[in-house]
């Protein structure tokens, strides 16, 4: 499914998975997000160069504040993550 800015979104899954590996630190625990919702801000272009069979990915600004997760996030915009579109649905 092809994603625009705008779009409104629901994490459904975290790189391909519903739960994490046991050995994941709890501030990489992003699977906690699933099922928060949040608006597409930015489309990448090309596929990330580690994760080429992945997809594309989308810049996604969360409405909850993901201070909160206690997750890290490397992004210049706050609430914000980049994510694959295969782990996102439309949220309507």
């Amino acid at each position: 499914m092809n994603f625009y800015i705008n779009d409104i979104v629901r994490l459904k899954s975290f790189f391909g998975t519903t739960t994490k590996d046991d050995d994941i630190q709890d501030n990489e625990d992003y699977w906690k997000l699933i099922g928060l919702s949040g608006k597409i801000i930015n489309v990448r272009e090309n596929p990330h160069s580690a994760f080429p069979d992945k997809g594309l990915q989308v810049l996604v600004h969360f409405f909850k504040d993901l201070d909160n997760y206690n997750l890290i996030c490397h992004n210049s915009e706050k609430n914000s993550l980049w994510i694959f579109e295969t782990d996102l649905d439309l949220d309507q």
